[in-house]
């Protein structure tokens, strides 16, 4: 391999998280200025929150939070359980409006989300026996890649 084209791919990324820092920067100075524009609070959920709630009641919790950014840091390895699964099922076509959830490696925030959707990104979670499975439930997530 190139030594170039191996420090040019470092280079790239080193690059991207410079341009998200001054991004991130910009943005908080202007809401800073412009109090009146409502800011979403980025709630972040670690492996010891998660397991003291159900699946269940965190697809609740998205519901009720719907405006507001959630982060899962990890959920615990056995968070998700077969019996979890049918219930999920049950929430699949819920239209409601639900906060969505990212991983903290996500360079991107996600967009809106409803019940159903994450409902389908736990049951993703559960199959691929990590949650979050992906880097976001909405523009990373396919919900078609979900098997019922």
């Amino acid at each position: 391999m190139n030594i170039k084209l191996k420090y040019e791919k470092y280079y790239k990324k080193i690059v991207h998280y410079i341009d998200m820092i001054i991004s991130a920067h910009t943005i908080s100075n202007f809401l800073n200025a412009h109090e009146q524009v409502y800011t979403p609070k980025d709630i972040v959920f670690s492996s010891k929150e998660l397991s003291k709630i159900t699946p269940i009641q965190f697809l609740e919790y998205l519901r009720i939070h719907c405006c507001e950014m959630v982060t899962v840091l990890v959920a615990p390895k056995i968070w998700i359980s077969k019996q979890d699964i049918k219930l999920l099922k049950k929430y699949i076509n819920d239209k409601r409006p639900a906060s969505s959830v990212y991983n903290p490696l996500s360079s991107n925030t996600c967009g809106p989300s409803t019940v159903g959707r994450e409902a389908l990104y736990l049951i993703k979670g559960f199959q691929q026996k990590k949650y979050p499975p992906d880097l976001c439930s909405t523009w990373d997530f396919d919900i078609k890649s979900v098997h019922l």
